[in-house]
């Protein structure tokens, strides 16, 4: 699949990473307890093409933990976490991290803004010419579940409204 990505994409999957990590928040990877439902199968493609106005295909490394996707302008990633009893000095590990994560990316240029819903939370990065970053993404506990979508647009005006994935990523938690 042809993309309109070019040098950026290096710097924009950098971004989806760092920004997925944000929500992780002392989580985990579970491989027992999220055997029973894989990423790839919380979403269809035509919810996600509905998101992003196009056709989109799995593409990337795809785990159960993990699915990806892309359109020729957007990169999507859905992700999936069980929760394990961590103790505190974990999560206050955790919790330093993101924090020394957000203030790198905003040394970047990257600026971040944080919108929360109950249980779900919404963010975006929004880059500069030096640091092109035009992510939106949210994540929502489940029960014993972490969910999350970011999509990655190729520019700002391109950027998928936060509205449009918390309602998908709350439909994907749904399905759990």
């Amino acid at each position: 699949m042809k993309t309109k990505w070019g040098k950026k994409m290096m710097w924009q999957v950098v971004v989806v990473v760092m920004v997925s990590i944000l929500w992780v928040w002392g989580m985990v990877w579970s491989d027992d307890a999220v055997a029973a439902m894989d990423a790839c199968k919380l979403l269809s493609a035509g919810e996600v093409e509905s998101v992003v106005g196009g056709k989109v295909m799995r593409n990337g490394v795809e785990t159960k933990e993990m699915c990806q996707m892309g359109s020729g302008t957007y990169f999507i990633m859905i992700t999936r976490f069980a929760k394990k009893d961590a103790d505190t000095k974990h999560v206050n590990e955790s919790n330093e991290k993101v924090k020394k994560g957000i203030e790198k990316m905003k040394k970047m240029g990257v600026k971040m803004t944080e919108e929360k819903y109950g249980t779900t939370t919404c963010s975006t990065a929004i880059g500069n010419s030096r640091t092109p970053a035009y992510t939106t993404g949210c994540t929502v506990d489940k029960g014993g579940f972490q969910v999350s979508m970011s999509v990655m647009a190729a520019s700002e005006a391109q950027m998928v409204p936060s509205a449009k994935v918390r309602l998908l990523v709350e439909k994907a938690a749904s399905r759990l």
